[in-house]
C-alpha cells in the first residue's frame, strides 16, 4: 500500500511512521522536511521505502490510504494559536476531500478527538449516546477544538460516499513526545527530569492511554478487511487511569515531588475531570480489544525515554 501521511513532524504521526514504514510505501508531508528527515535517521529509518515532501506537492501521486495527523498538537501551542485552530484544520481537511472526489477508492483516516463531545457534565465516561456539550451563547476558548473537531466529523458523515474514518482519541503517549507540550504526563516528566516539584491542585481527573501500537493495529484492521466505511469510531484503552495513580507511579517509581496549590488548572481543549469512552462500537466492527491499560501504555513509552 501506499500511504500519504500529512503533518508527518507530529506526535501522533511520528509514531505511525514508527510503525507502518517496515511495510507500507510512505509518503511525509510536512512544512519542515529537515525535522522528518532527523526524525528517520534518529530512528535507524532512512533505509526504508519513504518518500519526504513539502505539503504542497500533496496529492500529485496516487495514494492507497491518507491518514491526516495536521494540527497545532500540544495544549500549548493550541493555546497560542487559537484562530489557527480552524483555518489550518479546515484547509488540509478540504484538499483531502477534494482529492478523494477524484479518487473514491483511497481511505481517508482522520485523526479526530474525544474533545467532540465537549464538556463532561455528568463526569461518567462517554457512551454511544452522549451528546455533544456546547454553551452556545458563551463559547469558552476550551471549546474552540471541540467545534472544530466537531465540524469537521460532520463534513465528513456527509460525504457519504467517501471512505472516511475519524479516529477519536481521548488520550495518546509515546516515547517521541516533547516534554515542554504541557500535558499532565509531560509536566510529570520534565519536573522529573529536571528535579523540581510537579505542581497541581487537589482535584482528581481520570484520563485513557493509548499509544502508536494500539493505533496501528486499529489502521490496520481496517486495511486488511477491506472496509467500506464512513464513521466515527472512539478509541480506548483496556483501563484509564486517575491523576492520583499517576501521582503514586511516579512518586514510587521516579521519586517524583508534588506540591499542591488551591488553584484550578486549566487546559486550552477545555476542562474535563473524566475523560474516557466506553463507546465500544470500533470493537464491535472491527473485533478490536485493547491488551493494554493506560498505565501499561505509559510504563512501556517511558521506560525508552530519558528521565
Amino acid at each position: 500500500m501506499k500511504i500519504a501521511i500529512l503533518g508527518a513532524t507530529g506526535h501522533i504521526a511520528q509514531g505511525l511512521i514508527f510503525s507502518f514504514i517496515k511495510e507500507y510505501s510512505l509518503h511525509l508531508y510536512t512544512r519542515n522536511t529537515a525535522a522528518v528527515y532527523n526524525f528517520l535517521k534518529e530512528n535507524n529509518l532512512l533505509c526504508y521505502n519513504c518518500v519526504i515532501q513539502s505539503t504542497t506537492e500533496f496529492g500529485k501521486v496516487t495514494y492507497d490510504a491518507i491518514i491526516n495527523c495536521i494540527g497545532l498538537g500540544s495544549p500549548i501551542n493550541q493555546k497560542n494559536n487559537l484562530q489557527n485552530i480552524f483555518s489550518i484544520t479546515e484547509y488540509f481537511d478540504n484538499l483531502i476531500i477534494d482529492y478523494l472526489s477524484f479518487n473514491k477508492y483511497c481511505y481517508y483516516i482522520n485523526m479526530s478527538s474525544g474533545s467532540v463531545y465537549g464538556s463532561n457534565l455528568t463526569n461518567k465516561a462517554f457512551y454511544e449516546n452522549s451528546p455533544s456539550v456546547l454553551s452556545i451563547n458563551n463559547i469558552a476558548e476550551g471549546s474552540y477544538y471541540q467545534v472544530t473537531k466537531l465540524y469537521s466529523e460532520v463534513k465528513h458523515r456527509a460525504s457519504k460516499s467517501l471512505k472516511i474514518i475519524d479516529l477519536r482519541i481521548f488520550g495518546y503517549f509515546s516515547r517521541f513526545i516533547a516534554l515542554d507540550s504541557g500535558f499532565l504526563i509531560t509536566d510529570m516528566l520534565l519536573a522529573i527530569k529536571n528535579n523540581v516539584p510537579f505542581h497541581t491542585n487537589k482535584n482528581d481527573i481520570v484520563r485513557d492511554y493509548i499509544s502508536f501500537e494500539e493505533l496501528a493495529i486499529i489502521i490496520k484492521t481496517f486495511f486488511a478487511k477491506k472496509m467500506v466505511l464512513n464513521d466515527a469510531f472512539d478509541l480506548y484503552s483496556k483501563k484509564p487511569v486517575s491523576k492520583f495513580e499517576l501521582i503514586d507511579y511516579f512518586t514510587t517509581n521516579f521519586n517524583m515531588k508534588v506540591i499542591y496549590e488551591s488553584s484550578n488548572f486549566t487546559v486550552p481543549t477545555g476542562d474535563k475531570t473524566v475523560y474516557y469512552s466506553q463507546n465500544k462500537k470500533i470493537q464491535n466492527v472491527t473485533e478490536y480489544v485493547p491488551l493494554r491499560t493506560s498505565l501499561e501504555v505509559l510504563t512501556k513509552e517511558i521506560s525508552f525515554m530519558s528521565v
